[in-house]
């Protein structure tokens, strides 16, 4: 295959399961497809790619510098590695940025754990499927008029209408999941580092406020930060202490941003009225975790962000129409 039909380096390994899709794509466009298996051999390959694709490598000016050939840099976001975007500029490379679609599969998780908590779930679900019933109700053949309604009789059920989401830390998880909380009829506040533009605000139905007005005020509050040395426990027993006393916690995040202890006393003192966690400091959570005696919590095994086939296969779909976009440009200079 010749040089000009280009070259399309993986910077990172891929699951066996999408290479089949992968060299597929490849073959149609008619370019070759090299999948580094380590940092060693990525700069192997680096003089012969076209188009470089990374999940979790860097693109710095030294491996910009090391590809002579190269014409575009896509970026599989999840947490995006830091590209030289001024170097790539530089050279006219095309640096593209394609979704993780997985970050959609932890916004539905948010919502997800937030109507579990509401709907009291967990204890729904065991309780209807253990044929349990209220004390009296008799069985009815329903009708239009006639029913048995809440025949196990749960108390302190809620819905999501109209309450107040807090999001911390709003990049593109925090902003799926506010879209998806305005389907419900939220009203979304968020705090950031960095505000949005007016205009973006109100095309996404959210409003800026300070942290400390976020935890006052938010009937829930999802955290979705990055983890970092320098915002490590970042929610703690203040965070608690400020929240409303019927206020739930969600985090699908990273569990290093919540000091556990700090939730845990907060859950069981019921200063606040309960969380919802996929992510936790030690994973698996230890078996002698006080959040497995608790009633108000609502726990997941970090599986907000699944691994999804069909999605995959999108996002590597898209990856080659970006191939496709470059090696046109490389046939219109040759």
């Amino acid at each position: 295959m010749s040089k000009q039909r280009g070259v399309v380096v993986f910077a990172d390994p891929i699951a066996e399961s999408d290479r089949p899709h992968a060299e597929d794509a490849a073959a149609r466009l008619g370019v070759a497809l090299r999948i580094a298996a380590s940092e060693e051999d990525l700069r192997t390959l680096l003089p012969e790619a076209t188009v470089l694709v990374t999940q979790r490598t860097p693109v710095g000016t030294e491996l910009i510098a090391a590809a002579p050939e190269l014409r575009q840099v896509q970026t599989l976001e999840w947490i995006s590695p830091p590209v030289d975007r001024e170097a790539a500029a530089a050279r006219r490379i095309v640096v593209v940025d394609v979704p993780n679609l997985s970050l959609l599969g932890v916004a539905e998780h948010t919502i997800l754990l937030m109507l579990a908590l509401v709907k009291r779930f967990p204890e729904t679900l065991t309780r209807a499927m253990a044929g349990e019933r209220a004390d009296g109700v008799e069985e009815v053949k329903t009708t239009a008029r006639v029913m048995s309604y809440n025949w196990l009789g749960q108390r302190d059920l809620g819905w999501l209408y109209h309450k107040r989401l807090g999001i911390i830390g709003f990049g593109k998880i925090g902003r799926a999941v506010a879209a998806r909380a305005n389907a419900f009829g939220m009203r979304v506040i968020y705090s950031s580092r960095h505000r949005l533009a007016e205009d973006e605000e109100r095309r996404l139905g959210v409003t800026y406020t300070s942290l400390d007005d976020l935890l006052a005020r938010a009937d829930f509050v999802s955290l979705h930060a990055r983890l970092t040395a320098e915002n490590e426990h970042m929610i703690g027993a203040a965070a608690f202490a400020a929240m409303q006393a019927t206020a739930y916690f969600i985090n699908t995040a990273r569990g290093g941003l919540v000091d556990e202890a700090a939730l845990i006393d907060a859950l069981r003192t019921r200063r606040i009225a309960g969380a919802g966690l996929d992510v936790f400091e030690y994973e698996p959570f230890r078996r002698d975790s006080p959040l497995l005696s608790l009633d108000n919590v609502v726990l997941t095994p970090h599986i907000a962000g699944t691994y999804d086939p069909d999605a995959r296969k999108a996002q590597l779909t898209e990856v080659f129409e970006h191939v496709a976009t470059a090696l046109a440009g490389v046939s219109d200079q040759s």
